[in-house]
Order: structure tokens, then sequence, then C-alpha cells
């Protein structure tokens, strides 16, 4: 951390937004830590799906977006119905409101439309969840540290305040913030920004696939139209899914699960956007053997429903061995004051400059490796009743189908 970045934390979080105009490095800092002020908000609520401080959040990222030019569309579904999402099993790990099976979540979708006639018509996806763990927790680290909201715990006796600052504002605020710097850059490819609703809530046994707003998205798959409505989106036509968990903090590398998993097009762009900007990349997490060990779970985040039908997807988190995210992770230092505008601010442009190096291709990544983790969705109940299929596999440029 450099030596200004205490004084940007500081009067950020004391509310003080001073103009930084003469120092871009400081000024997108500002940003970044201003967005994630308005994200967390108050969060004495936990930012649950639902919840005031979720529906602020929701409702600051909309308008960001569009004042950022993006059209954007508010995907609602409700968190216990089983008709539209498949088989809902509530993670009681964390905080459940009584009221879940009729509980109004909302994903925004948000898309900014390719200008390239030959690429126009495929997406780039940029992934995050906007939901907090709900007001009392049972670390998933520090066992003592938290207690569910309600439960029986001899070892507390009051819920404690989760703000969900890393996980996952920090991400939310991420796409936010490269979704500002794009306002005037064309781009070949569409790109869409999904901040989905309500991955932390639900638990499938199984661990193949997390996250009921993704899920839902994926069963009803759509992008903003014309006077406020929507236009069906092929899942086919989407190259890449980028999903972000936990960027706020330092950390010695970027882990990153699954980029080879699909398609060796997606791994080498990763490996070349941190050669570039001189990051270092765990990938001890995508290996063949843990990709056919874990199958679809490889590591459960929304990003594995697009996974499951052969989409070439990515989950990148500053969360390794070093950081102090893993110390504060799903516990009440997961907060404001534990961010790190620095490193917050270098992850951030990691995101953005692996973005605009899959736009830059020429050619449509391929989709030439199955590693045990694209399956035929009817394989799973979350899918039976749907017309969701698996998406064609796509060949390297260069060689024979």
């Amino acid at each position: 951390m450099n030596r200004f970045t205490p004084i940007v934390a500081g009067l950020l979080l004391a509310g003080a937004y001073p103009s930084l105009a003469g120092d871009p490095v400081m000024a997108e800092q500002a940003q970044l830590m201003t967005h994630l002020k308005h994200i967390v908000g108050t969060a004495d609520d936990g930012r649950s799906p639902g919840s005031p401080t979720s529906i602020k959040a929701i409702n600051y990222s909309d308008a960001k977006l569009k004042e950022y030019g993006f059209k954007t569309y508010r995907q609602d579904f409700v968190w216990g119905d089983t008709t539209k999402l498949g088989p809902v099993n509530p993670n009681h790990s964390i905080f459940i409101p009584a009221d879940y099976k009729t509980r109004k979540c909302t994903n925004i979708i948000a898309l900014k439309a390719g200008e390239d006639p030959k690429f126009k018509d495929h997406f780039i996806v940029l992934i995050a969840h906007t939901d907090g763990q709900g007001k009392g927790v049972a670390s998933e680290l520090v066992p003592s540290a938290a207690i569910v909201a309600g439960a029986k715990d001899p070892k507390s006796a009051t819920p404690l305040l989760l703000t969900g600052a890393n996980d996952n504002a920090s991400c939310v605020g991420t796409f936010l913030h490269i979704a500002s710097q794009l306002q005037r850059v064309k781009m070949k490819r569409s790109l869409l920004i999904l901040l989905v609703d309500a991955e932390e809530v639900d638990l499938d046994p199984r661990r193949t696939a997390m996250g009921l707003g993704s899920r839902y998205f994926i069963r009803h798959p759509v992008i903003p139209g014309a006077g406020g409505g929507t236009v069906p989106l092929a899942l086919e036509n989407i190259e890449a899914v980028l999903n972000c968990e936990v960027v706020g903090n330092e950390s010695k590398a970027l882990i990153t699960i699954g980029s080879n998993f699909i398609s060796q097009d997606l791994d080498d762009v990763v490996k070349s956007t941190a050669r570039a900007l001189g990051r270092t990349l765990d990938t001890s997490l995508s290996t063949k053997a843990y990709a056919e060990k874990t199958g679809t779970y490889w590591n459960a985040s929304d990003h594995t429903h697009f996974a499951r039908l052969g989409i070439p997807s990515v989950e990148i988190t500053a969360m390794d061995g070093t950081s102090s995210a893993k110390r504060h992770y799903h516990t009440p230092n997961d907060s404001l004051e534990n961010i790190d505008p620095a490193a917050f601010l270098k992850n951030a442009k990691f995101f953005k400059a692996l973005l605009l190096a899959l736009d830059r291709r020429d050619t449509l990544l391929a989709h030439d490796r199955d590693w045990g983790v694209a399956k035929n969705p009817t394989e799973h109940p979350f899918y039976r009743g749907t017309t969701l299929k698996r998406v064609p596999r796509r060949p390297r440029a260069g060689t024979k189908p």
C-alpha cells in the first residue's frame, strides 16, 4: 500500500470527496472506493437478497451503468420459485429470512453493444454477485466469529454485522469502474455486465452449480431491448464469462480457476494479460486433475452454470494464501476499513485489460477441451423442464473440427 492510500480511504470513509483530478491514480482509487461505499451502504441487514441495503446497492449500480451509457434491464425473480429456478435448497450456514420463498431478488443485465459487423453478435460477460451473507453468518474459516441470526450457538448470543465489502461488493465496484472507462471506447464484441443476486443463499448438495441469480439468467437468457423490453440471448453467442470474486485486497497472486478447462484460447489470453501487467497467477486449481476430480464444482460460484453448458469461463479472485481476504472471508472483518484501495485498483486494471484483450481478438475463442466440466443439462435437476442444450464445440483457429 502506498503512503497516500490510507489518506484516500480515510477521506472516503469519513464522507469527504476531495477533487483528485491532479493525480489520475488517486482519482481512480477514489472512484472505486466511492462505488464500494455506496454498494456496501450501512449493510445493517448484511445485504441479503431483497433487503433494504441490497435494494439500494442494486438501484445505485443500475443508475451508474445507465449513466455510463449501458442499456440495462432489471430481471426480477422470486427466491423460492422452484418452477422457474429448479430445486432450491437454502444454505442454512447463513441468515435465511422467514419470507425467503416469496422474497423478490433482482439481476441487473447491462449491455454495451459491439460495433464490428463480424463480432457484434458475440458477447463477453462480466459477472459478479451483489448480495452478501446476511446479518450473522457461521464463518467458514473462523466458526466462532459470527452466528446465524436466530440460531442457537453457545459461543455467541448476538448476531454480528457482515458488510461483505470484499465478497462481493468489490467486484460490483470493479465493473462499475470499468464501465465508466468504456464510455468512449468502441468494442468489437458486445459486452454484458451481469450483476446477479442471491449467490450466497443456495447450496446444491452436490455443489455442481451455485448462485440463484445466475441460474435464473441461464434458464431465462435475455438482453435489454427497445422500450424497456428484452431480446432473447442465444447462449452459444456468449464467447467468454469472466467471474469476479473478492478483489479489494492485496495478494501475491491472482487465483484463476477454470480458464483452461474448456478453452485453451481463453487460458492463453488470461496468461498473456498477466505477463503484460507483471501479474503473478496461481493456476494450481486450473489443472486437468482438479477439473476431473471436481467436475462442475471447480470452486462453486456463478460461472459454473455457464461452464456446465460448455461456455468458456474463468473465476478470478485475489484471495490467495498471502491475502488479508483469506483471513476476513465470511467474517465481520470483511469491511470497508480492510479494503486496500491501491490493490483494489490494480486488480480492477487486470479485469479491464483482460476484457479488452479478448475483444481485440480477430477470431472467436475455441471450445476445444472437455475436462469433465461441461455436461448435458438434462443430467442435472436444475435444468429439467428447460430447452437448455450444451453449446456446440468450436475448434481452435487453423485446426480441423
